[in-house]
């Protein structure tokens, strides 16, 4: 008996030690000392796995884009059945006290949803899904998150992830089947701002709480995504047979490689089929954009007359010996024509977007042609020319980074060019057919 007496003693006084150790835990999170249990509170958080009556988690929800703003607090309770709570915390206050600090917005407490088990395990995967995709991403839009898991009061748990790719509303609600169609091994997750949205109409009709609804899969994003992915195909499809029924396509096969097809009002050329070429063998002009108009969905020229185009368009290049010279001096750089229709340009206002520099920069007649001397990095630079000149014009030129340039670099390469015709002192480069340049530079 006596024993047993201080089996019990000692067993209370570990579970009083414990029970300190949380406290003084809890205690110095909240003044800031949170940092300190940083190898503490890092572990996975389950929502599947919180079903005591004294667990809770809170999700610190923010949403921060160009143009918008949001701040929610969720609070998952397990019981009496599965459901979270929502605040909204709204954006930060633009007002201040008398002593220059912000005053804080008034949390407003908004409703409930209540979950089933499988959208409890679709929280999870959206865990899983910000796990893999933290700090990830270049969407304009970023989600911070922070989730907090409490037993008996106390934070014993904490993650905390940021998500800029912009792709977890194509999971919310999302259908296996579609998942495997787009070939995304994700599983569908519970979406936080679909909980939002219900909550909040929830509100507006004066209930504490009501049951989720998924989405209908037609609705969802990734049966959208696999619809669209659909009709791209059809389209590309229909687009590429088009091309091939014009007249020439055998005598083009000889010259270039068809690298992409598609139709539509693309760099603001009206509605086209629009081809990227590049050729077979070296040769000046190496590479092409054909836009062919589509009226009635009928293509308004074919491959005989591009292929005449663009010989004319190599004739000029040809005579400025300085375009070889800079495709020959590193790899990845190509000389394309880009034509619309039979016109020798994809420019559809050359009066108000090139005519003005070239007659500030006294050449003759008026800009005829055009070329995108284009590297591998996505830089370049863009040339037109005329037919009662024979000199170019360099109106727009993108430069390397000064680490990716050949050592012998050519003068084109350190050039940088952003040209607009509303210049009082334009900004352009006019270039003689051996390579002799001179620049209009505005003063600074």
């Amino acid at each position: 008996m006596h024993r047993l007496t201080n089996d019990r003693r000692k067993w209370g006084l570990s579970a009083l030690l414990a029970g300190l150790v949380v406290v003084v835990a809890a205690v110095l999170a909240d003044r800031g000392y949170g940092r300190l249990l940083a190898h503490v509170w890092p572990r996975p958080i389950a929502f599947t796995t919180i079903v005591s009556p004294g667990e809770y988690a809170l999700i610190d929800f923010e949403s921060s884009g160009c143009f918008s703003f949001a701040h929610y607090r969720l609070r998952y309770e397990p019981r009496p059945v599965p459901r979270l709570l929502v605040t909204d915390l709204g954006p930060p206050s633009q007002d201040e006290n008398n002593e220059g600090v912000p005053i804080r917005n008034m949390p407003k407490d908004l409703s409930a949803v209540e979950l089933t088990p499988e959208q409890v395990a679709r929280l999870d995967n959206l865990l899983r899904f910000y796990r893999k995709y933290d700090q990830k991403g270049g969407c304009t839009t970023s989600d911070f998150l922070s989730i907090v898991l409490y037993q008996n009061g106390y934070p014993v748990r904490q993650e905390r992830f940021v998500d800029s790719t912009c792709e977890s509303r194509l999971l919310a609600d999302a259908d296996p089947r579609d998942l495997s169609a787009l070939k995304q091994d994700d599983r569908p997750v519970l979406s936080l701002w679909r909980v939002i949205a219900e909550v909040a109409q929830a509100k507006k009709r004066g209930l504490a709480s009501v049951r989720y609804h998924a989405l209908p899969r037609k609705w969802t994003g990734a049966y959208l995504a696999v619809c669209e992915r659909q009709d791209t195909a059809r389209e590309a499809g229909h687009a590429r047979k088009m091309l091939k029924d014009l007249a020439g396509y055998p005598a083009l096969c000889q010259e270039f490689r068809v690298h992409e097809v598609m139709l539509g009002d693309i760099n603001l050329v009206p509605y086209s089929l629009h081809t990227t070429l590049t050729a077979i063998r070296p040769r000046v002009v190496d590479g092409a954009w054909w836009f062919d108009p589509v009226i009635k969905g009928r293509p308004q020229y074919n491959w005989n007359q591009f292929l005449a185009v663009h010989r004319e368009v190599e004739r000029v290049a040809a005579r400025h010996t300085w375009i070889s010279a800079w495709t020959k001096a590193g790899p990845g750089r190509s000389a394309e024509a880009h034509i619309f229709g039979m016109t020798p340009t994809e420019e559809t206002d050359l009066a108000t977007s090139v005519a003005p520099a070239w007659k500030h920069a006294g050449l003759k007649g008026a800009p005829h042609y055009q070329l995108l001397l284009r590297r591998d990095d996505a830089t370049w630079a863009e040339p037109y020319f005329g037919k009662a000149d024979p000199r170019a014009l360099i109106v727009m030129a993108k430069p390397p980074h000064t680490s990716d340039l050949p050592s012998g670099r050519d003068w084109l390469d350190g050039l940088e060019l952003l040209y607009h015709h509303t210049e009082d002192v334009p900004d352009y480069v006019v270039v003689s057919p051996d390579g002799t340049w001179r620049r209009n530079t505005r003063p600074k």
